[in-house]
């Protein structure tokens, strides 16, 4: 791995002195025989290139050609747009810079004007560079008049994105009030005097000067590069935290994230992986995305979050309204709560309270499915299908039905697979036919049984079902908090097969991942059965952060982003090539099962050890997975591949590469 920094140089201004910042930084990485590259990947104005300067002052260094170069010192957007030029492309900048920093060597990288410089008539900036690729921000400013305003304006926008300089440097005469001031306004900064130089190649002073700079660089004090001030965090991690389905005496120590962008984590280390898991199915829309970040913002500034008992706000009227149109008509009404457990716990109780308020109280039992997963809250263990996670509170828990799904591919709970489907249809009826006057509703998650291995249906068993429930007038509730949003090519899983829910349950995607927020939707015909005279009928259930203001203006922005950039037909574009790569996996030794759902693909791989959820090769996959880049976390021996839906063609190539070469090693050390 490489372990020499990249550099990124910007500017408060024009003509602060970027140019010859890289270059003395250039020489001092020369003179410690570090060796680097230098890369302005921008360059508008072509009658004095920054690279030239470079050149003349550092003979030895490694200058490479500008990916976009206009004419005209202006504005790379408009240079490109009076030019006739191609426009800046941010992911091809980002993708040049991910190969010259996989190269053991540093790299010196100029920007073209400040942070806020519009590259292309996209509004792209170099925030969007810094938040796709992680490198070491050194500011440059004016150490006299006018650099407390440019400088504030700067170091709010890169805090604004999340992004930490590593120092900003005052270049030219020294000015201690200035100092003073900035050190006080932002002192978790660091501020580094840097003497003004001419632009003199023969200058004996740039090499000593950059030397100075590098020794400061790197012996500035780790609390203020991080700028968290918290101390170590894997201490405080292990001596106070307690993780979710974690064996603290034995499982290996958590991985420590300092950073997310796009579909990239980033390890304190430095290490970039792809993030397989879209962060446990939640992040649907690429990590750090600004429009969120921002809707955020202005909604906090405006109103938080209010009481939603008797009281309403823009934000959770239109967003319910919006929801309610992504499914066609098909539901009516919106209950707001903030986790997927806490959703289903609501349709649950929706739908029992459904028969109650109408006088009929023998129905008591949920049928559901085994392999199913929906929350670890009393009523969703309940109706969980399986002890995996909850044979311990066994005897507290309400008794139901449980069925085994039909998987249209072979599984440990069908192990025939589609060929059991007219069978499987069969015993459906036959137990309708048998219990449905006691059911009070139905339960499962559709097309995909994600915690369970992810299992996935026959649509054709699915339809079944749903058919069933209506002739027998019970409520279908449909768990989509994991195939809603986009997941298997349509906003919700019942929009792919022939089923009409009564009630649906959302969460993980809903604000692409930022904030915590479900939703609970139900058809009018079981809004209406809680309307009467007294609150009796009503449903008497709610929290402290029903309809949040600010959760709910990250999930209109997150619907902006669905559908600006068109997620759901990506969606369907993933599931294409899923299928195609699923095929090259079928002759892989060790893999069994291959299959795929939108974007979604999942796989066994059998190996020594147990073949189950305590599988160990978990660890390993995991382990194996980071050293190729890629951060995986398998539900036992099922490996799966679950990218944000915003994932690049590029990215998933990388991703695909990343795995055949874990499953390569899984081979290689199996022989």
């Amino acid at each position: 791995m490489k372990n020499e920094p990249s550099f990124f140089i910007t500017g408060t201004d024009t003509g602060v002195g970027k140019t010859i910042v890289s270059a003395a930084l250039v020489s001092g990485l020369n003179r410690a025989d570090k060796g680097c590259s230098y890369w302005k990947p921008v360059q508008a104005g072509t009658e004095s290139r920054d690279i030239d300067v470079i050149q003349a002052f550092s003979k030895k260094s490694r200058v490479l050609p500008s990916l976009f170069e206009y004419g005209l010192a202006m504005s790379p957007d408009q240079a490109a747009r009076l030019e006739s030029k191609p426009e800046v492309s941010v992911r091809a900048v980002v993708s040049r810079l991910r190969e010259l920093s996989s190269a053991d060597q540093a790299v010196v990288i100029e920007g073209a004007g400040g942070v806020l410089v519009p590259l292309n008539s996209k509004n792209e900036t170099w925030l969007d560079v810094l938040n796709s690729h992680q490198m070491l921000v050194l500011v440059v400013a004016r150490s006299g008049l006018g650099t407390l305003n440019h400088i504030s304006l700067t170091l709010k926008s890169l805090h604004d994105e999340g992004i930490s300089p590593h120092a900003v440097l005052l270049n030219g005469e020294t000015h201690e009030d200035n100092e003073c001031s900035l050190k006080r306004l932002f002192p978790d900064v660091s501020f580094l005097r840097f003497p003004f130089l001419g632009e003199d190649p023969s200058s004996t002073d740039l090499a000593e000067a950059g030397a100075t700079l590098l020794s400061k660089l790197v012996n500035l004090e780790p609390s203020k590069v991080n700028n968290s001030g918290f101390g170590n965090t894997r201490e405080s991690d292990s001596r106070y935290c307690w993780h979710p389905y974690t064996q603290h005496n034995s499982d290996v120590k958590p991985e420590v994230f300092s950073a997310a962008s796009g579909s990239w984590l980033t390890l304190d280390s430095g290490q970039r992986l792809i993030d397989g898991t879209s962060s446990w199915w939640v992040n649907t829309v690429g990590h750090g995305r600004p429009e969120i970040a921002s809707a955020v913002d202005k909604q906090i500034r405006q109103m938080d979050h209010v009481i939603f008992a008797g009281a309403t706000h823009n934000p959770a009227a239109h967003l319910a309204k919006r929801v309610i149109e992504l499914t066609d008509g098909a539901m009516n009404r919106v209950f707001y709560s903030d986790n997927g457990s806490t959703a289903v716990e609501i349709g649950l109780k929706m739908a029992y309270q459904y028969w109650h308020n109408q006088g009929d109280t023998s129905r008591k039992k949920f049928l559901s499915f085994n392999g199913g997963y929906h929350g670890d809250t009393f009523g969703t263990m309940a109706v969980g299908g399986g002890d995996l996670f909850h044979s311990v509170f066994r005897e507290l828990l309400f008794d139901g039905f449980k069925l085994n799904p039909l998987t249209y591919h072979k599984s440990y709970l069908n192990p025939e697979g589609q060929d059991r489907l007219i069978e499987a249809q069969n015993e459906l009826r036959v137990f309708f036919e048998v219990n449905h006057s006691e059911l009070a509703g139905v339960l499962i998650e559709p097309l995909v049984q994600g915690a369970g291995g992810m299992l996935m249906q026959a649509p054709e068993w699915l339809e079944t079902l749903g058919e069933l429930c209506q002739r027998y007038r019970v409520p279908l509730i449909l768990d989509e908090v994991f195939t809603g949003m986009g997941r298997v090519g349509a906003y919700f899983a019942f929009q792919k097969v022939n089923i009409q829910p009564d009630i649906v349950c959302m969460a993980k995607g809903l604000t692409g991942g930022v904030l915590p927020l479900a939703i609970t939707m139900a058809k009018e015909s079981i809004f209406d059965a809680f309307l009467g005279d007294d609150k009796s009928t009503a449903l008497l259930h709610g929290h402290s952060y029903t309809a949040n203001a600010t959760c709910c203006a990250a999930a209109h922005a997150t619907l902006d982003i669905y559908q600006r950039e068109n997620l759901v037909e990506r969606s369907c574009y993933l599931e294409s090539e899923f299928q195609a790569w699923g095929e090259t996996l079928k002759d892989q030794e060790l893999i069994e099962n291959p299959r795929v759902q939108g974007a979604i693909i999942a796989f066994e791989i059998f190996d020594s050890g147990e073949a189950s959820y305590y599988s160990p090769l978990r660890d390993r996959i995991h382990e194996l997975g980071k050293a190729q880049g890629i951060f995986l976390r398998p539900l036992g021996n099922t490996c799966y591949f679950v990218p944000p839906l915003s994932i690049s063609d590029e990215e998933l190539e990388f991703s695909f590469n990343a795995i055949y070469k874990v499953l390569t090693l899984l081979k290689n050390s199996k022989s």
